[in-house]
């Protein structure tokens, strides 16, 4: 496993190859896991048969393409995207750069039985569509998700400053982000992929089908107890 051979660390969910910019392309998490430093490798451990992407510049039947399909090293098609909290958007070389955001260690979870690590994708292009100043306009399949806000706000990962207020979103927060693009990172997943519940696994290896209620539950919120990623640790708050 990933996290005996570091340390108990968990990967970042990706890093830029050059260390400051999208330019040569992404290293991704399936990529660390399995020790293949190849571009665009091809794993159906990491595709999903019920994921159709009818975007066919995008995905195919399985899940989604790398954002550069001709630099990134990255599963040739990727059905699941992590969770920020634990995986974050840790990607410069720099330690100065990526400010506040620390990689986290498996160990730190406090319930690791019922916190989220990872989710299935979204099947909506304009949903994983995105632009950013290093990346530009692109499929974002090597971000990951998250269940918070920034008190209300969308929170990004981290990477444009600390979260001074990690709130659990709520039910209808998750649902209107899920219905038009740009809101927060929760609308990466696809939380109704399998008759209205899809498959999240947590933390400590186990999977579950839950509907997006379930996981968004303020007593039994399964999206993080702490933002583990963020310098401090500071509680997921209702």
């Amino acid at each position: 496993m990933y996290s005996n051979d570091n340390t108990d660390l968990l990967p970042s969910s990706y890093i830029y190859k050059n260390g400051t910019g999208s330019g040569n392309g992404y290293v991704h998490w399936s990529s660390m896991v399995t020790g293949r430093n190849e571009i665009s490798f091809k794993d159906t451990s990491f595709a999903c048969s019920s994921l159709n992407i009818a975007d066919a510049a995008a995905g195919t039947q399985g899940g989604w393409f790398p954002s550069l399909p001709d630099k990134d090293d990255q599963s040739a098609v990727i059905a699941y995207t992590a969770n920020a909290i634990f995986m974050p958007r840790r990607k410069f070389a720099d330690p100065a750069a990526n400010g506040n955001m620390g990689l986290v260690k498996i160990t730190a979870a406090v319930a690791p039985a019922s916190e989220i690590l990872l989710a299935e994708f979204t099947s909506d292009p304009a949903l994983i569509h995105g632009s950013s100043t290093a990346g530009g306009a692109a499929i974002k399949s090597h971000r990951p998700t998250n269940g918070i806000s920034d008190g209300g706000s969308t929170w990004g990962g981290g990477e444009v400053g600390d979260n001074a207020n990690p709130k659990m979103l709520t039910i209808a927060e998750a649902k209107s982000a899920m219905a038009t693009p740009g809101g927060h990172h929760i609308a990466y997943v696809g939380a109704d992929r399998h008759n209205g519940r899809s498959n999240y696994g947590f933390v400590d290896g186990h999977a579950e089908s839950l509907t997006l209620e379930e996981t968004l539950t303020p007593d039994n919120f399964r999206w993080g107890k702490k933002l583990y990623s963020q310098g401090g640790a500071p509680e997921i708050t209702k």
